[in-house]
């Protein structure tokens, strides 16, 4: 009964698949005689073959393939050759982009930026121009539904809604890519690649002969009579860092400005960089996460370690190691490899604690100087000149580090800004050498007791390592 069921039904659809073919071909027929059957005296019908009568036993079913492919129309060009299609697509996408929009992938924060062009014209920058019969982004049947994109001088990096903004801008202007086709074309290397502190030193104007380094220095007042000198010598480390003119270590100098809160300290930092390049500044950085400290160093030009003091041992000691690297290894974000990222970043630091350092090992990287009064910040930096000095400086051969003299001279100036130091003076204002066979000795316990009750802070409490050197 089953197999009689399934024959009937194979039998039905045989039948309408036949009756189907029947209706294509007559419309068929009329459509290559339209202009027989227009004529007034066109009277005759043509001919169309009966189909085949299908005995009811068929057991087999219809090869359905065949029947597609006899009824179906042509393929399209595009879908014949899709490789050519993809080419067109992207084609289309980098005309568009470049006729509309500058890009350029910017090395230091590792992000493809864009802003709009003031005109859509063919003025360098992002995608080289196609050719003039390549096709063009606005159809040709008639204007643009797509408004010119409106005038704008800054750049910005190209975010998920810029993304979807530029796919659909696209597809109104006649293209056929999806959100994955444009961020292909702004994603890969045929994009400029931009580095915004290798291009600011690189276009600045000549030197004009005048002392701005010592201007800028003279702002600090310090009793330090080395800071002018030094704080030269840092500023050309902190240039030639952001060249790449040091082959063999990092800038290792830190200038650690120390006074009290509200002299402008921080402020001062901060103004060293030009206001379109202060993106590239940070206040402070975390040392408690090691990727972002790697990061920091490739994709930072000055990084100001604020509050100092507050840091423990264990992250001093790591800021001192970072001191040194050159190059950096960076791993990217849900990625498994490393990329080996050249160095950019100095290092500034700033505190309102008289000794900010824990202990006279390696404080030859700190230029301390300690405040006299507040920090001119009111009246303003020619960047431009600044850092065109520091250029011509280098260019005729200026050190730009420390000799092994003056590093020896920077930890005997440091040493009175050392916790080490105070502690020193703790253990003289309460304990005095036992004289030779006493019978009373105080252990490291009662030693710490003493310090306490004679005033010593509990930040400066030194572990039982510590106490054992000083004494």
């Amino acid at each position: 009964m089953m197999q009689q069921t399934d024959n009937t039904l194979r039998t039905e659809m045989l039948l309408l698949a036949t009756k189907a073919l029947d209706i294509i071909t007559k419309l068929l027929d009329m459509m290559n005689n339209g202009n027989a059957t227009d004529s007034p005296t066109a009277t005759a019908t043509p001919a169309v073959t009966p189909a085949a009568t299908v005995a009811p036993t068929v057991t087999a079913p219809p090869n359905l393939s065949n029947t597609a492919s006899a009824t179906a129309p042509d393929k399209p060009a595009e879908q014949a050759k899709p490789d050519s299609y993809r080419a067109d697509a992207i084609r289309f996408n980098e005309r568009f982009l470049h006729d509309r929009y500058e890009l350029r992938y910017n090395t230091m924060l590792r992000t493809t930026e864009f802003r709009p062009r003031p005109c859509a014209c063919s003025a360098p920058g992002g995608f080289p121009a196609g050719p003039a019969s390549g096709p063009s982004p606005v159809p040709a049947s008639g204007p643009s539904t797509v408004p010119a994109p409106v005038p704008a001088s800054s750049w910005r990096p190209v975010t998920d809604r810029d993304l979807n903004g530029l796919t659909v801008e696209q597809l109104l202007c006649g293209g056929s890519s999806w959100g994955y086709g444009m961020k292909l074309c702004i994603d890969s290397t045929r994009v400029e690649s931009f580095n915004p502190v290798d291009d600011y030193l690189s276009h600045l104007p000549r030197w004009d002969g005048r002392d701005h380094i010592g201007a800028l220095a003279a702002r600090v007042p310090t009793a330090y009579a080395e800071w002018p000198r030094l704080f030269r010598r840092w500023l050309l480390a902190m240039v030639a860092q952001a060249r790449g003119l040091s082959a063999d270590h990092g800038n290792s100098l830190v200038p650690l400005l120390i006074g009290d809160q509200g002299t402008g300290k921080s402020t001062f930092c901060k103004m060293l960089l030009p206001r379109h390049l202060r993106q590239y500044y940070m206040d402070d950085i975390k040392m408690d996460s090691p990727e972002q400290v790697e990061r920091v160093l490739g994709r930072m030009w000055l990084v100001n370690i604020d509050e100092y003091d507050s840091k423990t041992q264990r992250e001093q000691a790591k800021i001192k190691r970072l001191l040194t690297e050159r190059d950096v290894q960076v791993r990217r974000p849900r990625s498994d490899q490393y990329t080996l990222v050249r160095r950019v970043c100095s290092f500034i630091a700033t505190t309102n604690e008289r000794r900010p350092l824990a202990d006279a090992t390696g404080s030859r990287r700190y230029l301390c100087v300690e405040l006299t009064g507040a920090i001119d910040t009111e009246s303003p930096i020619d960047h431009d000149q600044l850092f065109a000095q520091a250029l011509h400086l280098l260019g005729e051969g200026e050190p730009f580090f420390l000799t092994r003299s003056e590093e020896r001279a920077m930890e005997r100036h440091n040493r009175r800004y050392c916790r080490q130091m105070v502690l020193a003076d703790a253990i003289g204002d309460v304990l005095q050498p036992a004289p030779t066979g006493a019978d009373t000795l105080l252990t490291a316990t009662d030693i710490m007791d003493l310090l306490a009750d004679g005033g010593l802070r509990p930040q400066d409490m030194p572990s039982p390592r510590q106490l054992v050197q000083a004494l």
